[in-house]
């Protein structure tokens, strides 16, 4: 009973954050969807943890805590595509198939359990409890954790690592696009699935080791996911604000670029780069410096990608650096702490400042600094 309170009183988080997602002022279909989502958890929450009270009264209910695993699963995999593509474009003859496996298993509901008498329905749902569950809800059973739960956990990964792809060719920042806290939050639901796994599917299903709490363990990291998603999506990432939306980037078709054009376009490049120094603007994208070079935005992300051996994102923040060592090294810059420095040389982030700077140079920024002995200690609190 005191872990059913405990999930109950954490879980309940899940439809108040449902609540302020739909009330957000300029709500997008991400935001609904994840709403939904949150919905649904709690329902599956409720259903599952509350099973025997909730069989005295409808004796059909409880069992559908499995079926709506299925949506609970899409509807993740739904949200991270919402938020990736900036709107979900839902085509009902392509994307209604993702609804098929939860169709199914309602379907296997309605021909095998909603026709029996209450008393069957109990006689069922004990079979079940004792893990002599009928062939029609083995399969409900299995094609939830075997089968929906790490197809859509592969497909929302695959999301999040073109998202990042995306961010690393065209952007020199993450601030703001990036989502670090849904990749985060894509673990916590790794983690729960292999919980439900451990705990439930290999301990009590298979190996009979934990009783009947073996899935309320699994309960409990999804809990825990959800306070993760409250704290952090209310107190930072703009899940719950207004976001301000980077323009599309429109690329003429890529053609052939020979080499001494290619030539020619990198001498150009490079020459403006420390001429100009665009890399000093915090937000520059590859389409605005495409602007300011005269060099197609294609043919740009050809020779930094190709000839250089970077991506968008590296190649500006390795100019970052070394202007930040540039300005450590002027002694009218002593009274700077190295985030100030930081942020004169064009990043915008403290982490993204100390994570770039480790990369290129091997070495934190203080490091660094201790290694000039050129600025004070106490301006080091970066690393």
């Amino acid at each position: 009973m005191l872990i059913q309170v405990f999930i109950t009183v954490g879980i309940s988080q899940a439809l108040v954050l449902a609540l302020l997602l739909c009330l957000k002022k300029g709500r997008k279909t991400a935001d609904l969807i994840l709403a939904m989502e949150l919905t649904v958890m709690f329902i599956i929450s409720i259903l599952y943890n509350y099973r025997n009270e909730i069989r005295e009264v409808v004796a059909v209910l409880p069992l559908h805590a499995y079926v709506l695993g299925y949506l609970g699963a899409l509807l993740f995999y739904l949200y991270v595509k919402a938020v990736v593509q900036g709107e979900l474009q839902w085509r009902w003859k392509r994307d209604s198939l993702h609804l098929l496996p939860f169709g199914i298993a309602m379907l296997l509901l309605s021909i095998y359990y909603y026709p029996l008498s209450r008393v069957e329905q109990l006689a069922q749902y004990d079979m079940v409890s004792s893990s002599q569950a009928p062939l029609w809800f083995e399969l409900i059973y299995y094609g939830l954790f075997l089968g929906v739960f790490p197809y859509y956990l592969y497909q929302t990964y695959l999301l999040l690592q073109k998202h990042e792809h995306y961010i690393l060719t065209k952007f020199s920042y993450k601030e703001d696009i990036g989502l670090e806290w849904l990749n985060r939050f894509f673990w916590i639901e790794l983690i729960t699935w292999g919980a439900f796994m451990i705990f439930e599917v290999l301990g009590q299903h298979w190996l009979v080791l934990l009783g009947d709490w073996g899935l309320q363990l699994g309960f409990i990291f999804m809990m825990l996911g959800i306070m993760y998603l409250g704290v952090y999506g209310l107190r930072e990432h703009p899940v719950f604000v207004q976001q301000q939306e980077e323009p599309a980037i429109t690329a003429n078709p890529a053609a052939g670029l020979a080499e001494e054009k290619a030539n020619d376009y990198l001498d150009q490049l490079l020459s403006y780069m420390l001429r100009e120094k665009p890399f000093l603007a915090p937000k520059i994208s590859i389409a605005e410096l495409s602007h300011r070079t005269g060099i197609p935005v294609n043919h740009l992300s050809k020779i930094i990608n190709e000839q250089l051996g970077l991506n968008f994102f590296d190649f500006i923040n390795s100019y970052r650096v070394e202007e930040f060592k540039r300005l450590v090294s002027e002694a009218k810059h002593e009274h700077f702490t190295l985030l100030g420095l930081a942020f004169e040389a064009g990043f915008n982030s403290k982490s993204t400042f100390n994570a770039i700077f480790k990369k290129f140079t091997q070495q934190t920024p203080s490091e660094y600094i201790r290694n000039l002995q050129t600025l004070p200690i106490a301006g080091s609190s970066l690393s």
